[in-house]
């Protein structure tokens, strides 16, 4: 990548769950090619996959006809996916809850973990909509695997 260039790479996937696993692959193989540390690269996936899932779910309702759109921007070290979808989105105050506790009984079976999970693994996680589409947008800076000394 040259010297302060972004590469934009866009998806737009059925709202269907099997569909996941073609967009983390390429995420994987983006973040394998340009040497990013695996720790991280994990990191971005696992929010990555949360909020396309969320958007699958509970924006388009798994209604295949509603495609979620994907854009990464990558670039400078820094790597930011926006997610959209075709549904009410949800407060923004729920991006400054305090995350569930596991010493509460009803934490495994509870649901709307994955707000947090993105939050703990990215730098920010933010949203807005507009008459159409609900965004999510997560951002990270990105170090590169270290060099070995072999």
């Amino acid at each position: 990548m040259k010297n302060g260039s972004v590469e934009v790479l866009r998806w737009e996937i059925p709202s269907q769950f099997r569909w996941l696993g073609v967009f983390d692959a390429a995420l994987q193989e983006i973040g394998q090619e340009l040497e990013w540390d695996s720790e991280e690269l994990n990191q971005v996936s696992l929010a990555a996959i949360e909020a396309v899932s969320n958007a699958i779910e509970h924006g388009n309702g798994y209604d295949a006809k509603e495609p979620v759109l994907i854009e990464m921007r990558v670039g400078e070290g820094r790597l930011s996916i926006m997610v959209a979808d075709s549904g009410k989105g949800f407060a923004e105050d729920r991006l400054t809850l305090s995350p569930p506790s596991p010493d509460n009984p009803e934490f495994l079976g509870s649901r709307g973990r994955g707000i947090f999970i993105m939050r703990d693994t990215m730098d920010s996680v933010r949203i807005h909509r507009d008459a159409n589409r609900f965004y999510l947008e997560l951002e990270k800076a990105i170090k590169s695997a270290p060099v070995s000394d072999d």
